[in-house]
């Protein structure tokens, strides 16, 4: 007997993107993300069984560690981040930064599942691991140096509707 094969799953049914191109600074306290939720992105899905793959670039700057946190609806989506252990944060992704006259990437990888036929809301906050008040740089290098590699990059989300 040969078995019918359900053709349509795995289908990508739609993409959206949110790309940030200018820059922004947050101070941010210690232990505390950003209020701000960066690249939001919105997208309606066909079947609340369908996946979405939420892929984040994050251009970021400190003097320290910066991690970002995937958010959905405004909140931070918890299959997104690692464990609750005491007092550390739970986030999505991070990377070290030794100097604030330095740029560096934070990219993200996650496969959602819809839960509704609702518009959902994707984007990023920004952490700062820092024993005080920080200053992070989106996009750009916090120090503002104003030379050749002084780099601006972008963030972005794109989300992926597949078919369940």
């Amino acid at each position: 007997k040969k078995k019918k094969i359900n053709s349509s799953t795995g289908k990508v049914l739609q993409i959206q993107q949110t790309v940030k191109t200018d820059t922004a600074t947050e101070s941010l306290s210690s232990g505390v993300p950003s209020s701000t939720i960066y690249c939001p992105v919105n997208i309606t899905p066909a079947s609340a069984s369908n996946k979405i793959l939420i892929m984040v670039t994050a251009s970021l700057s400190d003097n320290g560690t910066c991690a970002i946190i995937i958010q959905k609806n405004g909140s931070a989506l918890s299959g997104a981040t690692g464990d609750a252990a005491g007092n550390r944060e739970r986030t999505t992704a991070s990377t070290v930064i030794s100097s604030d006259s330095q740029l560096s990437t934070i990219n993200a990888t996650y496969l959602d599942t819809a839960g509704g036929t609702s518009q959902i809301t994707y984007g990023f906050k920004v952490f700062a691991q820092d024993n005080n008040t920080t200053t992070i740089g989106i996009n750009r290098m916090v120090n503002t140096y104003d030379y050749a590699y002084g780099f601006r990059s972008p963030s972005m989300i794109q989300v992926m509707e597949i078919a369940a």
